[in-house]
């Protein structure tokens, strides 16, 4: 059993090594098996969870996002076939949809779903782990706990993490990515393995929602007058190459991230980030009872929704 928890608080903590003592072993398992156990628990909650929600009609779009991706890419589907759905997420699709392949060609329908449901929740829990570690740099454990418990906990945000491969699967290689430019920044692990991470992971985050590329303009910027400080308390002048090549490579990941940017890629970026900037939601929410189009919008709809939402995952 000791061993099993040993193994478990390995995974939470990496920086935790086989070649530390065996009392500073002990303190690190004491110090992170409750946080997580209770992570594994709710992992394996989700998992068991993942056939109770209902098919939404997002969901089998953003599968065909995948199935003619693939088909673009292997040659039996035309440029105009993905013109319609080209800037929404490839890249996770793509994957979604190669991963169903091992299950077989006589596999069913709600088999291939309860497996993008699978790829969604655990990337969505792996998320919930860098956000605490993220926590952790400010706030004590009690507090960064309660912080992830929060998010964890919440309904809106459990449903959609089980069925949402859009807005949750954004949320979460944000955060990832976040965490990584954290980790490169403090120079803890390997920076190189980290500027890789956040270079893949933020471009991967803009393929699902293009403003994503928020995050890869704003990352540099960052890096850059964190440069500044240290070169205002040490007086020496700092690289500002680690900000430009963070810069270049997650641009250049995220034109890879687009078939359709390929052929043309600087004239299509241009359009993907007009298309951004440019993209009105004509559908109704409800609201209270009643169905609200963009142009009728009220101030009250996000607080009202939180107030409803809120005390219940509390």
């Amino acid at each position: 059993m000791t061993a099993i928890w040993f193994a478990l608080a390995y995974l939470w903590k990496p920086t935790l090594r086989p070649k530390l003592r065996v009392a500073a072993t002990m303190h690190r398992l004491r110090q992170y098996s409750w946080p997580t156990g209770l992570l594994i628990l709710y992992y394996l909650w989700g998992l068991l969870t993942l056939d109770k929600l209902g098919v939404h009609y997002d969901e089998l779009t953003q599968r065909y996002i995948g199935i003619q991706t693939n088909k673009y890419l292997i040659g039996t589907a035309s440029r105009a076939e993905i013109e319609e759905h080209k800037f929404f997420g490839p890249v996770f699709e793509s994957f979604c949809y190669l991963s169903e392949q091992a299950l077989g060609p006589g596999a069913s329908m709600r088999s291939k779903l309860l497996l993008r449901r699978f790829w969604i929740w655990s990337l969505f829990v792996w998320a919930l782990v860098a956000f605490y570690r993220i926590m952790l740099k400010r706030f004590d454990r009690s507090a960064a706990f309660w912080a992830v418990a929060l998010i964890a906990l919440w309904p809106p945000l459990w449903a959609h993490a089980h069925v949402n491969s859009k807005d949750v699967v954004f949320l979460s290689l944000q955060v990832l990515s976040v965490s990584s430019l954290i980790r490169y920044r403090e120079g803890s692990g390997s920076r190189t393995l980290h500027f890789w991470l956040f270079a893949l992971l933020s471009a991967w985050a803009a393929s699902i929602r293009l403003v994503g590329v928020c995050l890869l303009g704003l990352a540099p910027l960052l890096l850059a007058r964190a440069g500044s400080r240290e070169e205002a308390s040490s007086g020496q002048r700092a690289s500002r190459r680690p900000a430009l090549a963070l810069f270049g490579t997650s641009v250049l990941l995220l034109l890879l991230s687009f078939p359709v940017l390929w052929s043309t890629p600087w004239n299509r970026l241009g359009e993907m980030l007009s298309y951004a900037t440019q993209n009105p939601w004509p559908n109704p929410s409800l609201f209270l009872g009643k169905q609200l189009y963009p142009e009728s919008f009220t101030r009250w709809y996000l607080p009202v929704w939180m107030l409803f939402t809120l005390p219940l995952g509390l």
